[in-house]
């Protein structure tokens, strides 16, 4: 995994509905809640979409937690009660519409 993808600080928004992830180089990148709930790469969530199940997230969908696994990824829990997606730094970096500098 490159390291370039790996943030040094992730800041949870006070209002739950964000997170941002800042990087070494100066970069910044903010998700929103509702953009990783859809994006959740779990078995669920990935077999949903490819049976053309899936379903949008709740507009006001929160991000009830945030968990470290080791240096490669975290562990995000949603205010629906989803709590199995698991998402590496190099997938979160993809996600991001663009990155910021600081």
């Amino acid at each position: 995994m490159p390291e370039q993808n790996t943030p040094t600080t992730v800041h949870l928004a006070r209002d739950k509905r964000s997170v941002t992830l800042e990087y070494a180089g100066g970069e910044t990148a903010r998700l929103e809640a509702t953009n990783l709930r859809a994006a959740c790469r779990c078995a669920w969530c990935t077999k949903a979409r490819i049976m053309g199940e899936a379903q949008n997230p709740a507009a006001d969908i929160t991000l009830a937690t945030l968990e470290p696994l080791g240096n490669r990824a975290i562990h995000i829990s949603f205010s629906d009660g989803h709590r199995t997606g698991v998402f590496p730094w190099d997938y979160l970096r993809s996600l991001a519409p663009e990155t910021l500098p600081r």
